[in-house]
């Protein structure tokens, strides 16, 4: 099902797994069940951290939920989540495995605070640009709250359905049976509707906050790139926007730095480039740094002698050189790159 290349890109992927999970799926005779059988053997073949069982006895076929031992997660996808949806997937292997999201603690904390059953189905097609977000965002709602359940479902493979609920257009979202919502949504939004108490808490939090010395409007490249150069110059920033597109880049991996020598070609002009490195603390110069996400910082590519403090000054950012190596500095910098959770729609990245 899955060739060489993917294999490998997953087997790494896969070797952030801390928590053993079981991926139990629920097949008929048909050909699209023996398609999915033979993704989710290849899948388990690469890590011993998942057992696969095929006794599910759910109703849709072929379908598969990803559990911890003993615990249903409510995640589960109903059909074969390749295409723009294999993303999903694989993201849902990985923070059911127990690898952190990249979403702020603050939204955990709200997902885990919802109150409620809820049963949320969205329908996709492989290739819809737009569910992938969808699907990902009801999917870290499932893994953090026992209380939220997700169904991913592949229209094609299931036209009753979609004929009986007369869906014109994916992503279509049911909440406990009925319509919730259509088209792209954010975790932000999502949460907005079904928490309803969301608005008034942040409007009351905003309204604590001390004035900015500087508000930057729009939270594209632009604004995002401006608001960090201001801040990392000392002046208290903020930036009003519906949502914020991105934040400064976390490169996790040695494929995620394989990826971005060979694809982000702006990194590879002149000058220097930061990425969302920190450094908190006094344990100078190696000790302390940290990601703006607050993931693990597992794997690092520092250039030979650093970090170094050079000259004993308070170099605090993490930049990184056109050969894609790392350096401590100050606040200089020519570029800034810039990561997205969803495509933020760019021909070119800059």
């Amino acid at each position: 099902m899955l060739d060489a290349n993917l294999k490998n890109q997953l087997k790494a992927y896969l070797e952030k797994v801390t928590q053993p999970f079981e991926i139990v799926a629920s097949l008929d005779d048909g050909a699209k069940s023996r398609e999915l059988l033979g993704l989710l053997e290849d899948i388990s073949s690469l890590t011993d951290k998942i057992t696969l069982h095929t006794d599910g006895q759910d109703s849709r076929t072929p379908s598969f939920a990803i559990n911890r031992p003993g615990e249903e997660t409510g995640v589960v996808f109903a059909g074969i989540p390749m295409g723009h949806e294999f993303t999903s997937l694989v993201l849902a292997l990985l923070q059911v495995g127990g690898h952190p999201p990249k979403t702020s603690q603050e939204l955990l904390d709200q997902i885990k605070d919802l109150d409620g059953e809820m049963l949320f189905e969205t329908y996709y097609s492989l290739s819809c640009q737009n569910c992938p977000d969808v699907v990902q965002a009801l999917n870290l709602m499932a893994i953090f709250n026992p209380n939220v359940r997700h169904v991913a479902i592949d229209g094609a493979l299931f036209q009753d359905e979609v004929e009986s609920r007369e869906i014109m257009s994916v992503p279509s979202i049911y909440l406990n049976g009925k319509p919730f919502d259509q088209g792209r949504m954010t975790l932000e939004q999502i949460l907005a509707k079904v928490d309803t108490g969301a608005a008034e808490r942040e409007a009351k939090k905003l309204s604590e906050k001390a004035a900015f010395d500087t508000l930057v409007i729009g939270g594209g490249p632009a604004g995002a790139a401006a608001a960090i150069y201001s801040a990392r110059k000392g002046i208290n920033t903020g930036v009003a926007a519906e949502r914020f597109g991105g934040y400064p880049a976390t490169v996790t991996s040695e494929q995620e730095q394989a990826f971005i020598n060979w694809n982000m070609p702006a990194t590879l002009l002149g000058g220097s480039t930061a990425i969302g490195l920190y450094q908190e603390g006094d344990d100078e110069p190696t000790g302390g740094w940290r990601w703006v996400t607050r993931e693990p910082l597992d794997w690092v590519n520092w250039r030979l002698g650093e970090p170094n403090e050079h000259l004993g000054l308070p170099e605090d950012w993490g930049m990184m050189y056109p050969d894609g190596t790392w350096n401590d500095n100050q606040n200089y910098f020519g570029n800034v790159l810039i990561e997205f959770v969803e495509d933020p729609a760019l021909n070119v990245v800059t």
